[in-house]
């Protein structure tokens, strides 16, 4: 998979449980969040071994949604603010 691959949304979402609608306001947000705390576990397993963990979508996606790995703290962050487009209202 392409580091340089799109951010795949229904992928995410479904690894973390969303079952809820995609709005833009504040519950869903805040659902979004909690499901991605309860389903995504913190792991520094890369780090630890030496490797820099890469923060491109493609390699995000392979890694932590098709790898069902879990990810270090900048990993958990980039997911939340891939995803802000349908959380923002235009």
């Amino acid at each position: 998979m392409s580091g340089t691959e799109q951010y795949d949304l229904d992928a995410y979402l479904d690894r973390i449980g969303w079952r809820g609608e995609r709005r833009a306001d504040l519950a869903t947000l805040r659902g979004v969040h909690v499901a991605h705390v309860l389903s995504l576990p913190f792991e520094n397993l890369d780090p630890v071994r030496g490797t820099a963990p890469s923060l491109a979508p493609g390699d995000l996606m392979a890694k932590m949604v098709r790898g069902r790995r879990g990810g270090y703290c900048y990993e958990h962050n980039t997911p939340p603010g891939a995803i802000s487009a349908w959380t923002v209202p235009a």
